[in-house]
């Protein structure tokens, strides 16, 4: 007798679902795993679903959802990845489901260390899903996944990018960081012009501020996925990547006017884990800048330690960006730092603030007013420059007291979609959490990627006059360091850690199971066939990595991966 019933499987890298209940023929309640070492942070999913039958409506009701509100209710779709439709050339995921929603529901909220006597109740998120073929297996997901594995074929096909034939040689360079709780190297990014002195001069424009020593060249930093469930930002990272090492005039100037410092994934053990937000130590990484732990935030007391070494070198970046995703309003927009928006009243420790009588800096809002022109999915009117006491210990915040940089943002990317678009006017009365949603305006890959090329658009534009002078300020006034303790971050960073390279089958073994799931190699094992998490890639390591290496990670076999 034929099963009657779906089976579903979350024990892969990125993978979220705890439990499945039938509780009709055709309608299933999913119960998510919470992040590790937490009871919260209930929103990412990534599962597994087989034995389907095509023409039927299956409907399903993820029943402990945390978000009081949800993009669910404005229009926004789950994701459908089907293996069927990959075997047969098209290996996309795409928006799917019908009667979509989201509510509160009667179930009683687990709740530690808070009372939890206001009678806090989850919600379910809830939608009907048809699936193409009849014994197809499918993916479904909260977002657009994009895995550590996905990464490291990135930077692998990143290299090759850089070492290929370029009107403007590439300096590219990955180096390991550190390691993460589970011991994954976490890689950062160097990213600048290779050209001589020489060369830089005779391309130079009159009006530019290309500096021909590119030691002298400011930074501009970038981190993403923090915040492990948020893979948006992966996406527009991967697109600012593309783009940044391109032969396109728009690159090339901004590899001769900045170095880029680029930490593409400061939360890797959550992002394997199918966590939504923590890190294995059960805290959110972006609350965690003011006094990092060496053991417990690796990542984040590793980076702050690096924006410390530009900063004790005079060179703190001129760009701060954090990328996020964003579950509750549409477009994407950026949060900034204000000394008249601030909790603290006056707020004069700060880079922003002039003095009495003297107003601030305002070259912190132009950034936001380039991309409103040329980011078809950026919302100006969306943005923020208030600080928060709550806000101190995020990135944002603490890059911007600590190291002195007027630049300091975040930038959100929805989850769901825009409510404008090029040639369609912004609609100045309407809110961003209830506007009523354009219909085909669902963000994708592409549309995130494109921002991602945008924002370097818009950072070789942001130099006004106000903002040339500071650029000019910043390169000359700087101490005459070597160019290769500036670009490699200097000692401390040459030898240990090492960089990486790509030799060897990927390596997840340091993935710890969830309670009552199998061993750890099936656990993080994705799909024979296709998986639509990320690309076969390879990782080794040598010098010192490699001691740390084999201990945390063990062969596996290369995996055939497909992604929309």
């Amino acid at each position: 007798m034929e099963k009657s019933f779906l089976t579903f499987e979350s024990r892969f890298e990125c993978g979220n679902l705890r439990k499945a209940i039938q509780v009709r023929q055709f309608e299933y309640d999913l119960i998510l795993s919470p992040d590790i070492n937490t009871v919260s942070n209930l929103q990412w999913f990534y599962f597994r679903v087989a034995n389907v039958e095509s023409g039927v409506d299956y409907r399903f009701n993820i029943i402990n959802c945390e978000k009081p509100g949800s993009q669910y209710t404005s229009g926004m779709q789950p994701l459908l990845f089907s293996v069927r439709e990959a075997l047969e050339g098209r290996p996309y995921w795409i928006r799917a489901g019908t009667r979509v929603n989201y509510y509160r529901n009667h179930f009683n909220r687990l709740s530690v260390g808070k009372s939890s006597a206001d009678g806090a109740t989850y919600y379910t998120a809830t939608f009907q899903i048809r699936f193409p073929h009849t014994g197809d297996v499918c993916y479904l997901a909260y977002h657009y996944p994009y895995t550590y594995t996905r990464l490291l074929t990135d930077i692998a096909r990143w290299q090759e990018q850089a070492n290929g034939s370029h009107s403007d040689p590439v300096y590219f360079r990955v180096q390991s960081l550190t390691t993460s709780v589970l011991e994954n190297p976490v890689p950062v990014l160097t990213i600048t012009s290779a050209r001589t002195n020489e060369e830089s001069r005779q391309q130079a424009s009159p009006d530019s501020v290309t500096t021909a020593k590119p030691q002298y060249r400011p930074y501009i930093f970038l981190t993403a996925r923090v915040h492990s469930g948020e893979a948006n930002s992966s996406w527009v990272i991967q697109g600012l990547l593309d783009h940044l090492l391109s032969d396109h005039p728009s690159a090339v100037q901004a590899r001769q006017q900045f170095i880029f410092k680029i930490v593409p994934m400061l939360n890797p053990d959550g992002v394997i884990c199918g966590n939504h937000r923590c890190s294995m130590a059960g805290k959110d990484l972006n609350r965690r800048w003011s006094n990092p732990s060496l053991f417990n935030h690796p990542t984040i007391y590793h980076t702050k330690k690096l924006l410390h070494l530009l900063h004790a070198c005079d060179r703190s970046p001129f760009i701060f960006i954090d990328f996020h995703g964003h579950s509750r309003m549409k477009n994407i927009f950026l949060y900034g730092c204000s000394p008249f928006e601030s909790w603290k009243n006056p707020d004069t420790d700060n880079p922003t603030y002039r003095g009495p009588g003297l107003g601030e800096d305002p070259s912190y809002r132009h950034l936001a007013s380039i991309l409103d022109e040329i980011a078809p999915a950026f919302a100006k009117r969306s943005c923020l420059y208030v600080v928060n006491k709550s806000k101190e210990t995020t990135a944002r915040v603490a890059v911007w007291r600590e190291f002195g940089v007027v630049r300091s943002y975040t930038i959100e990317a929805s989850y769901c979609g825009v409510t404008r678009f090029a040639g369609q006017p912004a609609d100045s009365n309407s809110s961003d959490k209830t506007a009523p949603f354009v219909d085909g305006h669902q963000m994708n890959p592409f549309h995130l990627k494109s921002f991602g090329a945008q924002l370097i658009d818009a950072f070789i534009r942001l130099p006004s006059h106000t903002d040339r002078l500071a650029i000019r300020d910043l390169m000359t006034n700087v101490p005459d360091a070597p160019a290769q303790f500036i670009l490699e971050g200097g000692p401390e960073f040459t030898g240990e850690p090492s960089d990486i390279s790509f030799a060897q089958p990927p390596l997840c073994s340091s993935l710890h199971s969830r309670p009552g799931s199998p061993s750890i190699d099936s656990a993080c094992s994705l799909p024979s066939t296709i998986s639509p998490g990320s690309s076969a890639h390879s990782l080794s390591s040598h010098s010192s990595l490699s001691a740390r290496l084999s201990r945390s990670t063990s062969s596996r076999s290369s995996i055939s991966l497909t992604d929309g």
